[in-house]
């Protein structure tokens, strides 16, 4: 949601990418995808990523071919702007860190619960994008929270 992003968050994004894919186009898989993901989820990911998906490493740079020409293309194409969001009618839960490294990730929680009515919002303080993998028990007592209160039908 490039829409959502501030000046200095979009060129955090773009200078991030613009490491990763020089690497990734020289056929360093692995030195694009953690170029990458010290961007997105901070130094250090690996130890957290190791401890909780041993295998995890390996596959995600097996599958970096795909995350580079197809998956990462796409999100520049995405074109889903805040009246498309605005139409949406399901409940909608928003969660995210509390991370001053990257203000993007704020910037975006605030757009999604301004524009998609009645979007809830929460923040986990937990000091990476890794939330899932850093504090499991934690973001599935938030997601667990927000389906009771809106069960499936």
């Amino acid at each position: 949601m490039p829409w959502a992003l501030s000046e200095d968050s979009a060129a955090f994004f773009g200078a991030t990418a613009g490491r990763a894919i020089p690497l990734f186009a020289a056929g360093d898989h692995a030195g694009a995808l953690d170029a990458f993901l010290t961007g997105a989820f901070g130094p250090g990911y690996r130890r957290a990523l190791d401890r909780a998906l041993p295998d995890a490493w390996s596959t995600a740079v097996k599958d970096a071919p795909t995350a580079f020409a197809v998956e990462l293309p796409a999100v520049q194409q995405w074109d889903v702007g805040r009246d498309d969001l605005g139409r949406a009618r399901v409940p909608t839960l928003s969660v995210v860190i509390n991370e001053p490294r990257w203000p993007g990730f704020g910037e975006t929680h605030a757009a999604l619960q301004d524009a998609i009515p009645g979007c809830e919002g929460i923040v986990v303080d937990v000091g990476s994008h890794l939330l899932q993998v850093a504090d499991p028990g934690r973001v599935a007592a938030v997601v667990s929270a927000f389906l009771a209160r809106h069960p499936l039908t």
